[in-house]
């Protein structure tokens, strides 16, 4: 039968063990708490540069998506800046997809954030090879969106400006170029949203641009889930006139919509 004197050396050494385990913990977080945004990033890059040169027709992707889902896992600060600052690169589309949408399930809190770095690129971009940059105008295109889904999640309801991008399905150059002449400027109320709606995504035409430059057979390709403001824009865009193309024929375009949010007035 078990002393007690033993027992009692058995449950001193059973603290000693907890105390010790209870420090190490505490100084992995302390030190995980010191890395910096830029390192937490080139984590991820590094692999995926790696993964990369491994086999550049299809590269292994698994080290990057497990320290992808390491920094999806990781709450703090750093991590969001890390977050905003991979949207400047391409870890694949299924990747970018998920940073994306894990940006965004950050909440408000990342838009100040965001909109640091449309006003800047992050240093790592310098650091790493153009196989793997995003085109800078692609980032500022997410960027902006994810700002402005994330205004409407912080109670933004009115409608400031709208900014557009004509994209053609087929490349016009020269006196064929598109150029959008006139545009009627929509006066949005601020009861836009209704019930159960949300902002998601910029809202996306698709018109035919005649020779004339008139729009015709307009048609909502992505909703932004706010359908009153769709019905506005998909009305409105009607009345737009672009410059006339002679002899250049019809051609079909996306049209891009940025919708700039803030607080009603």
């Amino acid at each position: 039968m078990t002393s007690l004197r033993e027992r009692k050396l058995v449950a001193a050494f059973a603290l000693l063990i907890l105390a010790a385990t209870l420090a190490l913990s505490g100084c992995k977080r302390s030190s995980t708490s010191r890395i910096s945004p830029s390192e937490l990033a080139a984590d991820v890059l590094d692999a995926r540069v790696k993964a990369v040169k491994q086999n550049s027709s299809d590269p292994p992707f698994e080290e990057v998506e497990r320290r992808l889902a390491d920094l999806y896992g990781n709450s703090r600060r750093q991590a969001d800046e890390a977050v905003v600052i991979l949207m400047s690169f391409y870890l694949g589309e299924h990747n970018g997809e998920e940073l994306y949408e894990n940006l965004l399930s950050r909440g408000p809190r990342m838009i100040p954030i965001i909109e640091r770095y449309l006003q800047e690129q992050p240093a790592l971009v310098t650091q790493y090879p153009k196989e793997i940059q995003l085109e800078r105008d692609t980032t500022v295109m997410f960027l902006k969106e994810a700002s402005e889904i994330l205004k409407v999640q912080a109670g933004a309801r009115h409608v400031s400006n709208t900014e557009v991008e004509t994209a053609p399905l087929r490349q016009q150059t020269g006196s064929c170029k598109l150029t959008l002449v006139h545009r009627l400027q929509v006066k949005f109320p601020d009861d836009l949203i209704q019930t159960g709606e949300t902002y998601r995504n910029m809202p996306v035409l698709r018109v035919d641009i005649e020779e004339d430059g008139a729009i015709t057979n307009a048609q909502l390709i992505q909703p932004s889930g706010i359908k009153r403001l769709d019905a506005l824009l998909l009305q409105n865009v009607s009345q737009w006139k672009y410059a006339a193309r002679p002899g250049c024929g019809v051609v079909q375009s996306n049209i891009a919509i940025t919708v700039d949010w803030m607080a009603a007035q």
